[in-house]
């Protein structure tokens, strides 16, 4: 979820023990081989860098590297960041010698005699599934064990905090892409069963707050309740398959990337991720050219633009507390499935004379790259930290105005900094189960709460009467409306504001006898109180659909729409829930929650 965190909502509390995900009924790829030969000295190599690099580039470097010592056997798989090496022993000293001086791709490489090898160089290789004989270590500090256990998502995710807090050592590929040592059947069951532990989790904490408020327990906390649905073991309601993405698009598939501009290890301008933060305040970028989940569009971009910024006369934005100077800050690039990219440069404060030349040099040299770039936006950004600030306008430089993105048959146009979801494919899914977990009716009023550039709302808009939306931000607000008039769609109304404020006051201002269906699609933070207490009290409200971005806030969430105060009030009860996986190869999953009034709900 990309939505900045706009309104203050209480602190979600962690959900329940999560369970251990099950191992897949099969495993992914063998471990690449090149090249046999016995009688040979093998040798294991690592290198935290080598993790997404495949036999054949292994090879290749390897062969410009030492290219006096041939090698004779190397085994490779591209999640590993190690491999197995065999050279002829007469060459073996000098091998581990000149490969134990290098560095591959900035970190170093350590080399040492593969001991578990027997005669000949022979050993037994790691299993297909990828996992090593002993228990291999991974960036977030987890372990792939011998034996086949696969850690849950939640173990993965609090790791990955421990190491953010330890300082991340590793590559940009391990820190973004976490789970790509898994296949991917493995990981859509991950995520599932995270979410899965969140549904969990309705019940006990609805049950919580029911001592607290002094009131009795409602029935579908009940464990009959659960085995009277068919429900998984300790679930409240029904879990749908979860939506995971194809085949095809589980590489390059973010639409919306945010990139640091500053240096790397070794010094050099770097257009890429952030690895770490050192205790001056410098940032350590890591490169994007072997990150799975950026599109190859956007990594030629960042070279393109990290060659640029190194011969340029503005100096990159120095982050250390003893600096605070220099120019080049952050690129922002978003791209449609035609290929047609908007671009956006941050920088320090410019005078109008250095404005012009640092965008003519710019827009001439992305232009020659043949990067499909047809939009390019200048933003200034003079605070510590590079967060665009609120309400801060991105100045249009060159070319659109605008990129158009197709959803269901509608064309949507976005800006820089308009609210989108980053997976366009799965995105697709979200609005499809959204729409049919909604059941509009044609006389329905769809209440659209965090509506963006009303990407759910247009897409609902042919099922119901009408659709209000509601957003804090006012440029998605005039994105809504712009997309509205676009695509012909004339029964809706799109409000800027906080919800919490303007949603009493347009259900208060409704006929009664209007039937409302809500969608809300908070922040990680989830909703606001005062709004599930609005929600939770207005009747007319007869169901909600949340689309959630954090299962622990939508957690808290939907046990306080299930609990109000008045024992015999038509509160919510859960009836669904599926998880979609918009992010791939990633420790974040999104989760689609159907809510109906009790009176709605057979005991």
């Amino acid at each position: 979820c990309n939505r900045p965190t706009m309104e203050p909502a209480e602190q979600a509390k962690p959900a329940e023990p999560e369970e251990p995900a099950e191992a897949p009924a099969k495993g992914s790829e063998a471990p690449e081989t090149v090249s046999e030969a016995a009688g040979c000295s093998e040798f294991h190599v690592s290198c935290k860098s080598l993790r997404g690099q495949d036999s054949e580039q292994l090879e290749r470097w390897l062969a410009a590297e030492v290219e006096s010592i041939p090698v004779q056997k190397l085994t490779k798989k591209r999640q590993w960041a190690f491999a197995f090496v065999s050279v002829q022993e007469s060459h073996a000293a000098k091998f581990q010698e000149l490969l134990g001086s290098l560095k591959f791709k900035g970190a170093a490489v350590q080399v040492k005699v593969n001991d578990k090898a027997g005669a000949g160089g022979k050993r037994s290789a790691p299993d297909a599934g990828g996992s090593a004989p002993k228990r291999q270590k991974t960036a977030a500090g987890d372990s792939a064990e011998a034996g086949g256990r696969i850690p849950t998502l939640r173990d993965l995710r609090d790791r990955a905090k421990n190491s953010s807090k330890r300082g991340f050592e590793g590559s940009a590929l391990e820190k973004s892409a976490p789970l790509m040592q898994w296949d991917y059947g493995t990981q859509l069951n991950m995520k599932n069963v995270y979410v899965k532990s969140a549904v969990r989790s309705f019940s006990k904490l609805a049950v919580k707050r029911c001592e607290k408020l002094g009131r009795s327990v409602p029935a579908w906390c009940s464990k009959e309740w659960s085995i009277a649905l068919g429900a998984p073991k300790e679930c409240c309601c029904h879990m749908d398959p979860p939506v995971g993405a194809p085949e095809e698009s589980l590489r390059g598939w973010r639409n919306k990337c945010e990139f640091t501009i500053g240096r790397n290890e070794a010094g050099d301008v770097e257009v890429g991720f952030i690895l770490k933060i050192l205790p001056d305040g410098a940032q350590v970028i890591g490169g994007v050219q072997d990150v799975p989940l950026v599109p190859d569009q956007m990594q030629r971009l960042c070279a393109v633009v990290s060659s640029h910024v190194a011969s340029s006369p503005f100096p990159v934005y120095d982050r250390r507390e003893s600096g605070r100077t220099g120019v080049w800050r952050t690129l922002l690039a978003r791209m449609n499935p035609s290929g047609d990219m908007l671009v956006m440069v941050q920088t320090t404060t410019l005078s109008d004379e250095d404005r012009k030349r640092l965008v003519d040099d710019f827009v001439a040299k992305v232009a020659s790259a043949d990067l499909g770039v047809t939009s390019v936006f200048l933003i200034f950004n003079d605070e510590v930290t590079d967060a665009v600030r609120p309400n801060v306008a991105a100045m249009h430089m060159h070319g659109k105005r605008r990129l158009e993105m197709p959803m269901l048959g509608l064309k949507l146009e976005i800006g820089p900094l308009s609210f989108f979801n980053p997976n366009t494919t799965t995105c697709t899914f979200l609005m499809e189960t959204s729409i049919r977990y909604l059941k509009l009716s044609k006389t329905d009023i769809l209440l659209d709460i965090f509506c963006g550039i009303g990407t759910i709302g247009l897409c609902a808009a042919g099922h119901c009467a009408k659709v209000i939306g509601v957003d804090i931000v006012e440029d998605n607000i005039e994105d809504a409306r712009q997309n509205a008039l676009r695509n012909d769609i004339a029964n809706t109304e799109f409000l800027a504001g906080k919800a919490e404020d303007l949603v009493p006051k347009i259900l208060g201002d409704m006929d009664p006898s209007l039937e409302v269906v809500a969608v809300v699609d908070p922040s990680r933070a989830g909703l606001h109180p005062r709004l599930v207490d609005i929600l939770r009290g207005r009747t007319q409200v007869k169901r909600i659909v949340y689309v959630s971005c954090n299962v622990e806030s939508m957690a808290e969430d939907v046990a306080k729409l299930g609990t109000s105060t008045e024992e015999e009030a038509d509160d919510f009860v859960p009836v669904s829930t599926v998880a979609v996986d918009s992010f791939p190869q990633t420790l974040h999953v999104e989760a689609i929650q159907l809510v109906e009034r009790s009176s709605m709900v057979k005991d």
